[in-house]
């Protein structure tokens, strides 16, 4: 038995076909099933029933799975470690996060790291919680920043700040003149809303539920940037979060802070258990930690 024999195993269990494992592992289709045959006869089981035509794992095939995600995760962490400690002047980080967040938090703390590391690898991933969050518990990525509870077993998860909500709407719209307007001065009002897909929209969907509050919803966007340009053009009103608030390019917005002790998101940093963290890696949570102290 061998690593890459594992590693090919587990991209078939994966992908769910030998093709799309032997693309995945830069490997001919030919190459990945002769080894995938040494595999089972090294050990004596089949892992896979064939009957059907696809690739089904049998018994002894999801003992394996289980044991050869362990024995890689394992193998990929103590070079990963090994690395960190030969390239600790350099670095390396790969951070995920949400695209409500990022572009509040991350650019200047980027250039922050980057002043610190000038020579570090900087990784950064844009996507929904859920999708990072299998990235993270893969070893993909070191840390998430998200405001989605975590969702993994593997991670541990620390509330970096609350992010307070807002009813933002047009400056040209009439509501704008006022000092105060609450959930039922917007009653009426088109809203816009972020796709379900975003944590950002299901929160602010829970918030309204809780309130007995129901927007009407004309807009719906698959981009942040969608509901800022709707907004902006005088199309409706939304909830936004403060860290979606921009100055520099909100002059036709204003904002309307939410008086009620719900009405929040957390700002949330994921990383895996007992990981190996490099000092990279470990600075920047440190920096993630000031910046949204500050904010707050």
């Amino acid at each position: 038995m061998h690593l890459h024999q594992l590693r090919y195993f587990v991209a078939i269990v994966e992908t769910g076909s030998v093709t799309k494992a032997a693309e995945k592992c830069f490997v001919s289709q030919p190459s990945i099933s002769q080894q995938m045959s040494k595999l089972e006869d090294s050990l004596g089981h089949n892992f896979f029933d064939r009957s059907g035509g696809k690739q089904v794992l049998t018994e002894a095939g999801r003992l394996l799975y289980q044991q050869a995600k362990k024995v890689l995760e394992s193998v990929d962490s103590t070079k990963k470690m090994m690395s960190d400690i030969k390239d600790s002047d350099r670095g390396k980080i790969a951070i995920g996060i949400n695209p409500a967040i990022g572009p509040a938090l991350l650019p200047d703390m980027l250039i922050h790291l980057s002043s610190i590391y000038p020579s570090a690898e900087i990784q950064v991933r844009e996507s929904v919680s859920e999708v990072l969050q299998v990235a993270c518990a893969r070893g993909e990525l070191d840390l998430v920043i998200t405001s989605n509870p975590k969702l993994e077993s593997t991670l541990v998860s620390e509330v970096l700040m609350e992010d307070p909500f807002y009813i933002a709407v047009n400056v040209n719209n009439p509501l704008a003149k006022r000092n105060h307007v609450n959930l039922e001065d917007i009653e009426s009002e088109p809203f816009i809303l972020l796709d379900d897909i975003h944590c950002l929209a299901r929160q602010i969907e829970s918030f309204c539920f809780d309130q007995r509050f129901v927007p009407k919803v004309l807009f719906q966007a698959s981009q942040f940037a969608t509901v800022k340009q709707l907004l902006q053009a005088n199309y409706g009103v939304t909830i936004l979060p403060q860290l979606a608030q921009d100055k520099a390019n909100d002059s036709q917005i204003k904002y309307f802070k939410i008086e009620n002790d719900n009405a929040f998101r957390q700002i949330l940093l994921l990383k895996k258990t007992n990981d190996f963290t490099n000092q990279v890696t470990k600075d920047f949570i440190l920096l993630a930690r000031e910046y949204c102290s500050a904010v707050v």
